[in-house]
């Protein structure tokens, strides 16, 4: 620094207008205020300040070579303001790359956005400019900031349509499908399949394999989720798989496995949707895709839980929850917890479950996850009254039905079940006239094959006929929607679904059939170690071994339910939950406490 330079920091410093911040290992000065900082960057003039930022950009440089990454926003920022936008877009590429290799999202989306306006001064050839948009794009995805994300695409497509270039307008095409067939805020499954057929016909006319796997992938996605995972799904799915399988396409291949196998398992094919699972895992892990990684991990829990298979449910799930953390994937998660939660509510881990629902929730409301709120607090309302908590049950499903997501009405069944059972346990007389229609649509053929919703239709279902009066009913439904279980290897709460068959064939006389049922409960709960199921199950065995006059049996049962309440207390420390779940109707007659 020379000396000239050094007098006039002085006496900016004398005259309050700058602070001696540090002498080592560099000499460094900050303006005293932000708005002292601004005037005197006003009063330059334009070509000065190109000068000067010029010259702090091409100093930083010379002296820092090695550190280049580190500077690359600082040195993209100045060759920006110095109207150097061919020097400046690189290092803004630079710094995007480097913020997403450290998660730091939001501060990639905005480089990324930076180098893609500066080829307005600085045009980039057309597969680079597809790519930082996409690349964008799919970065404010992750943020959940889905409308942020539409824009992106959005202008993308708008360039591509004005410079009449096919291809690029299928670059933006399919992630804009994308985001209206998932369950983002802008979920829709109409504009999802206008686009996603738009874009198929372009991908057809163009002839590039890739883009034809991902519009035939995401015509499987909007039918995935909007159509209760139609035959339609898993038919798109397979052609984007054939597309990639032939053409190489690694990472195309594996997204379209990845949903294909939520496809194939809701239609009850859960080897193939195994195998489709591991193979997609395989690649994400190949190509370092986190994200879906994380996705595939919880995508596999959910069909875990249907098997009935809750521990390794809560070991796929506590992956993806770990792996999303980690990698600050919020969507990831919400996901994981939200399929986390029911598997270790049915195990009795009770405040943990709570707490995991509630959490889902909240980030769902933080990261514009629209299905968040609906399906967390739906399963939460729901296991409220399985824990013998009706009036909050009720007004929790009352909640999500009032704010639900409107293209997910297909699903509505399942809090309208929730508060119809709920309301049946505080009053049945005046809600009886309710089930009919609840019960049609809950026998829809579509939603006999929904993992995610089809063991708790049958609970509620036999709990609601046996709890009316409706006990031949109660048996025949739950005999079919069992048997549609069984065909596709779901065994998830079957233990309590086989206790409302016991007090169905019990109100028939059927004593001994009831007494079948009940062990068959017991055994399938202790294989699944489903306690909370087996509390109930057990209470109930003890009081129908008391009536048979079984001594032996009532002694057992007995001493098994004490056990799962007992493991139930110690994870539920909440007093209206401990007093609610003494009070069901299950535990009478145990003189529990």
């Amino acid at each position: 620094m020379t000396d000239s330079t050094q007098a006039h920091l002085q006496a900016l410093e004398v005259a309050g207008l700058v602070r001696l911040a540090q002498t080592h290992p560099e000499l460094e000065y900050l303006f005293r205020h932000a708005l002292v900082q601004e005037a005197a960057y006003e009063s330059l003039l334009t070509r000065q300040r190109e000068a000067l930022h010029l010259a702090v950009a091409e100093s930083l440089e010379a002296l820092y070579p090695d550190r280049s990454e580190e500077l690359a926003a600082t040195l993209a920022f100045h060759f920006a303001k110095a109207r150097m936008a061919e020097r400046a877009q690189p290092y803004y590429i630079r710094a995007a790359e480097s913020a997403a290799r450290r998660y730091a999202n939001r501060e990639a989306a905005a480089h990324y956005e930076q180098a893609i306006a500066l080829a307005a001064d600085h045009p980039l050839p057309t597969d680079e400019l597809i790519g930082l948009a996409l690349r964008r794009g799919r970065l404010l995805e992750i943020l959940g900031d889905y409308e942020a994300a539409q824009a992106a695409y959005l202008e993308l497509e708008t360039r591509g349509r004005a410079a009449g270039d096919d291809r690029m307008v299928l670059a933006a095409l399919i992630p804009l499908t994308t985001i209206h067939a998932i369950y983002s805020t802008l979920h829709s499954p109409a504009e999802a399949e206008r686009l996603g057929r738009e874009a198929l016909a372009l991908a057809e006319k163009i002839g590039e394999p890739r883009a034809l796997s991902k519009a035939n992938w995401n015509l499987m996605l909007t039918y995935n989720f909007s159509e209760s995972y139609s035959d339609r799904a898993i038919e798109y799915g397979q052609r984007a798989i054939a597309i990639a399988r032939e053409h190489g396409l690694r990472e195309e291949l594996a997204y379209a496995l990845h949903d294909s196998a939520r496809a194939l398992g809701t239609r009850g094919r859960l080897e193939a949707a195994d195998s489709a699972f591991e193979e997609a895992r395989t690649i994400f892990i190949e190509i370092g895709n986190l994200a879906m990684l994380t996705d595939s991990y919880t995508a596999q829990a959910e069909v875990q839980f249907y098997r009935g298979e809750y521990e390794k449910t809560i070991e796929l799930a506590g992956k993806a929850l770990d792996l999303s953390r980690r990698t600050g994937n919020a969507w990831g998660q919400i996901y994981s917890l939200a399929n986390l939660s029911p598997a270790l509510m049915e195990m009795g881990r009770v405040d943990e479950a709570i707490s995991g629902f509630r959490d889902a929730v909240a980030m769902g409301l933080e990261a514009s996850f629209a299905g968040a709120h609906f399906l967390a607090n739906a399963y939460l309302a729901f296991y409220y009254g399985r824990l013998g908590r009706y009036e909050e049950a009720r007004q929790l499903a009352q909640d999500v039905l009032d704010k639900g997501v409107p293209e997910m009405s297909a699903f509505n069944v399942f809090p309208l079940a929730v508060k119809l059972l709920a309301e049946l346990y505080l009053s049945p007389e005046p809600h009886k006239n309710k089930l009919p229609d609840l019960l049609a649509e809950t026998m829809e053929e579509d939603l006999l094959f929904d993992p995610s919703f089809q063991p708790v239709r049958t609970l509620m279902t036999t709990e609601a006929l046996a709890l009316v009066g409706q006990p031949e009913l109660a048996l025949e439904v739950s005999a079919k929607m069992l048997a549609a279980q069984s065909a596709s290897g779901g065994r998830a709460m079957i233990p309590e679904v086989r206790m409302q068959r016991a007090r169905a064939l019990a109100r028939l006389e059927r004593f001994e059939e009831a007494r079948q049922e009940l062990l068959a409960a017991a055994e399938e709960g202790e294989r699944q170690q489903a306690r909370l199921s087996l509390a109930k199950v057990y209470g109930t065995l003890h009081l129908a071994a008391l009536r048979l006059g079984d001594a032996a049996l009532a002694a057992h049962a007995e001493t098994q339910c004490r056990a799962a309440v007992a493991f139930l207390f110690d994870h539920m420390q909440t007093p209206e939950h401990r007093a609610a779940l003494l009070a069901l109707p299950e535990l009478e007659g145990l003189g529990l406490e």
